[in-house]
């Protein structure tokens, strides 16, 4: 019994941009391909093995600002919780 109906299959796949597809099974192939990287895979430890993997992405200026608000927003909310449990820490240590 098949994991999924061809109808499903065939409607996925006719979906997919096979150009994006083929370029990233040729980046796969040009990584994963080599003997030498292969042996070394199997011999490193996972966490040494995936540090290779931390993909730097370029953002444009617009999209570093609104991240950097973002990350700023959550940043101050952050600080206030902090600020807060700071003093209620306070408050009950007063108490006791």
């Amino acid at each position: 019994m098949p994991l999924f109906q061809n109808s499903v299959l065939k409607k996925y796949l006719a979906g997919q941009d096979y150009a994006a597809m083929h370029a990233a099974f040729g980046a796969y192939l040009t990584y994963f391909h080599d003997p030498m990287r292969r042996a070394n895979i199997r011999a490193s430890k996972e966490e040494q093995f995936g540090e290779r993997f931390h993909i730097k992405v370029k953002l444009s200026l617009s999209e570093e600002a609104e991240w950097m608000a973002y990350f700023h927003e959550k940043k101050a909310k952050a600080q206030s919780l902090q600020s807060d449990i700071t003093r209620l820490d306070r408050e009950i240590d007063a108490l006791v």
